[in-house]
């Protein structure tokens, strides 16, 4: 009877754990021949810096580098519109231990990019897509919606858009609340007609025409225009300019223009102050008074022993409240006619 031998259970050694050869604070420089981790083509030779953090879960460790000044100053613009295009950090990188060693004060010279691999556009990227309309390679980050920029992608549009086109238009009504509106877009508003809501655009609804944002349509059947409204309402919020101030426009859309299959609230459009609401108030105010005017006066009470401290602070906060009370009766009146 043959008896078979069990096999030896191998055992797993453990990783071997490297000391990190740099500490926080220490002055390196990379390597020549070392290039950005995902952008092969631009060297890193010569980039100098001081080690901020290290990380030691990977064998050997890794290391935040803080690039000096000089470093800073002699960055390929590539680069740096890569950093700005793809949201990284231009003043730092992680790099492995095996890319750096001791800076020792020795004047290095940076090694400059040879080849610059500029990635074609495709049309499938919502990115590409944009800056082909601006005339933009791939390094190039997309530019922000200033009102010159905006008029160059009214024009664009104005020349794919197919119209008329059906879309939808949203109204908040109140917290978490919107209202849906379905519109035929007949057009685009002129280049020159652009402000802080980006490209406008002429909207239809019972026979009566409105000025839209077009950022604020949406467009669910029609795949061209879908897309190319998109893609503009991607742009233009989020990538806002600074030379327009932030504003609230509501736009007149009636209840009883709306063509949604289902019923809806009125709009809460408020042409001023609700006499019913001004008077609540002002009683709200009157009480608040009186109940502050007694407990001052308890209090003078108390500490004189009598009970003219009680009308001394009564009296005084009625007639602050009979001022309060009679300038926003005024104003009231002025603004809605009402007494």
């Amino acid at each position: 009877m043959s008896h078979r031998k069990n096999k030896k259970r191998e055992r797993k050694k453990p990783n071997a754990t490297f000391p990190a050869r740099f500490s926080v604070g220490s002055k390196v420089r990379v390597k020549p021949g070392t290039t950005v981790p995902g952008f092969e083509d631009i060297p890193l030779g010569g980039w100098a810096g001081s080690i901020t953090e290290v990380d030691q879960r990977s064998n050997p460790p890794t290391y935040s580098v803080e690039w000096n000044q000089y470093t800073l100053d002699h960055m390929h613009p590539i680069y740096c519109s890569r950093c700005e295009r793809d949201g990284l950090t231009l003043e730092s990188m992680w790099l492995a231990e095996t890319d750096l060693e001791l800076d020792n004060g020795e004047p290095v010279v940076i090694e400059q990019t040879t080849r610059i691999a500029i990635r074609p556009l495709t049309k499938n990227d919502q990115d590409d897509r944009i800056r082909a309309i601006f005339g933009l390679t791939n390094d190039d980050p997309l530019p922000r919606a200033n009102l010159e920029n905006l008029r160059r992608y009214a024009r664009f549009l104005k020349t794919q858009l197919s119209f008329p086109f059906q879309a939808k238009y949203f109204i908040e009504t109140g917290p978490f609340q919107q209202s849906e509106y379905l519109v035929t877009v007949e057009g685009l508003l002129d280049a020159d007609d652009c402000d802080e809501e980006g490209v406008l655009c002429e909207a239809k609804q019972h026979d009566e025409f409105f000025e839209l944002p077009l950022a604020d349509l949406e467009v669910r059947r029609d795949r061209h225009n879908r897309q190319l409204i998109e893609d503009y309402s991607y742009w233009f919020g989020n990538w806002p300019s600074e030379e327009f101030t932030t504003s609230v426009v509501v736009h007149p859309l009636s209840v009883a223009e709306s063509t949604r299959s289902e019923d809806v609230d009125p709009l809460p459009f408020d042409d001023g102050i609700n006499p019913k609401s001004l008077l609540r108030t002002l009683a709200e105010c009157g009480l608040c008074g009186a109940v502050y005017g007694g407990l001052m006066g308890s209090l003078l009470g108390a500490v004189e022993g009598t009970m003219i401290g009680a009308l001394v602070g009564g009296a005084i906060l009625g007639l602050i409240g009979w001022a309060i009370g009679s300038s926003s009766g005024q104003e009231a009146d002025a603004t809605n006619g009402t007494r």
